[in-house]
């Protein structure tokens, strides 16, 4: 069990998210050690699949949302709030 905060403006293979993704990596053995992270990671659950690394496939993991469109409001956004915080969790864990 763990948490994380990814920065915000960039994406999954922005400097500082990758080497957070290379981190749990290491720590997991490349998903062969069970996780679940929960983390502000500051990009939609989509973006998981824009990403040139597929990180789900290397960490055997994938993404665990809650249903429904917003889980963070800011002042300006125009659609009032975005999904973005969220689980990585290990394939093994999810009934």
């Amino acid at each position: 069990m763990g948490g994380a905060y990814f920065t915000c403006g960039g994406n999954l293979m922005s400097g500082p998210n990758r080497a957070i993704l290379a981190e749990i990596d290491m720590v997991t053995r490349g998903g062969l050690v069970p996780f679940c992270i929960g983390a502000d990671f500051n990009c939609t659950p989509s973006a998981w699949g824009d990403c040139p690394i597929d990180w789900r496939r290397r960490l055997a993991a994938n993404v665990v949302y809650p249903d429904c469109k917003v889980t963070c409001r800011a002042a300006k956004s125009k659609d009032g709030g975005s999904l973005i915080h969220y689980f990585l969790v290990s394939n093994c864990l999810i009934p």
